[in-house]
């Protein structure tokens, strides 16, 4: 049975993939991005699953969750032609039936990668954007981490807020885990983060995956060292 290097990456929306000021989403700044990703995967040989947690309705996740998909198409044909960046793994998202109770009606197209906010099973706080997503980031992460045919190398959560917090400390807890955050991000945030960018939003969660590839790449050239260092010292004793 062949094993899957993976890495899981987790993202908020809403001051991290979107921008804070406007909730707009920036195509150059997702490109940036998403050559990050790609140089995290040719580094480590890992395909990189990602997936979208946010408390926004169904139908406005699935509305990002294909923006990012043309995004990561569009980056594959002019860059990535053999090494694919894969499309979005999942999302989850506030459920459907909130959206229909507040507005009458729904927009909503189907999407079987959303899953919805839910509480977590070890507590008896009901709060869908906090525990929810701690929630969600647990489910997948203990699923990759317990197929034979995986090794999760890292799994990696970007977020700002506070219904972040649950979800960080989860993944702070794990040896495969990793904190990023942009420069507008809480103080609680900050100080768990592996690394902070020195720009809002996008641009700062690029900054800290080129951070983490800066590390990926250190390690390798010392293990690369190492082992020349080891070849070089068995033809001396020959």
């Amino acid at each position: 049975m062949s094993i899957i290097k993976t890495i899981l990456i987790f993202s908020d929306l809403e001051g991290t993939i979107l921008r804070e000021e406007d909730g707009q989403y920036d195509e150059t700044e997702m490109q940036k991005f998403l050559a990050q990703i790609d140089k995290m995967q040719q580094l480590t040989g890992a395909q990189v699953k990602i997936h979208l947690v946010s408390p926004v309705f169904k139908d406005v996740m699935k509305i990002f969750m294909d923006k990012m998909d043309y995004s990561i198409f569009k980056y594959n044909i002019k860059n990535n032609p053999l090494r694919r960046i894969l499309p979005l793994e999942g999302g989850a998202a506030y459920p459907e039936t909130q959206f229909i109770e507040q507005s009458g009606s729904s927009t909503y197209l189907k999407d079987v990668r959303i899953a919805e906010l839910r509480k977590p099973r070890d507590s008896s706080d009901y709060d869908l954007a906090t525990y929810g997503k701690e929630n969600y980031v647990m489910s997948w992460y203990e699923l990759y981490e317990k197929r034979e045919d995986r090794d999760l190398l890292l799994a990696i959560y970007m977020g700002n807020g506070r219904n972040d917090f649950k979800a960080i400390d989860y993944l702070k807890s794990k040896r495969q885990g990793l904190i990023i955050c942009p420069a507008n991000s809480r103080r609680q945030i900050k100080v768990k983060a592996f690394n902070v960018g020195n720009e809002r939003d996008l641009p700062g969660l690029t900054e800290g995956l080129s951070k983490i590839n800066e590390k990926i790449f250190l390690r390798t050239q010392n293990k690369a060292d190492q082992k020349g260092r080891q070849f070089n010292e068995e033809n001396e004793e020959r």
